[in-house]
């Protein structure tokens, strides 16, 4: 019998301005879902940096609050890594829609702390190459 070895792989979650409140209780979910922590560190997004994170939605009608909510506090970004790491974290913060996860994942950490669709406590990476772009951009 063959052994599959899969591999281990690195994603990027941010906690958001709303989060940080619940720092620990997030990062606690983090750990007992097998994340290790590589790298961490506590940022403050300076407009630049929002328009540069999300250059696909600048110009539309609700970036300017989005500018608002990213730019007014600090954010904590933590690189992490473990088997199927991508995936792994996307199930674990739930649907970007709080409410959503309410209904739909009520142990993500968006049904726990989430408020609204853009309030909604934490970002991670959606796939390998946005990992790779955004830990260049964080890290």
């Amino acid at each position: 019998m063959q052994e599959v070895i899969c591999p281990v792989e690195e994603t990027l979650a941010i906690i958001k301005p709303d989060g940080m409140a619940h720092k620990s209780l997030v990062m606690a979910m983090i750990k007992q879902r097998g994340f290790e922590i590589i790298a961490e560190k506590r940022v403050q997004f300076s407009s630049a940096n929002v328009a540069e994170w999300y250059h696909d939605k600048v110009g539309r009608s609700f970036y300017p609050s989005l500018e608002a909510y990213l730019t007014r506090g600090p954010c904590y970004a933590m690189l992490l890594q473990r088997v199927d790491a991508v995936k792994g974290l996307r199930r674990l913060i739930g649907p970007t829609d709080p409410e959503k996860a309410r209904e739909n994942a009520p142990r993500s950490v968006r049904a726990h702390i989430g408020t609204s669709i853009q309030e909604n406590a934490i970002h991670a990476s959606d796939s390998k190459e946005a990992v790779q772009k955004e830990k260049n951009l964080i890290f």
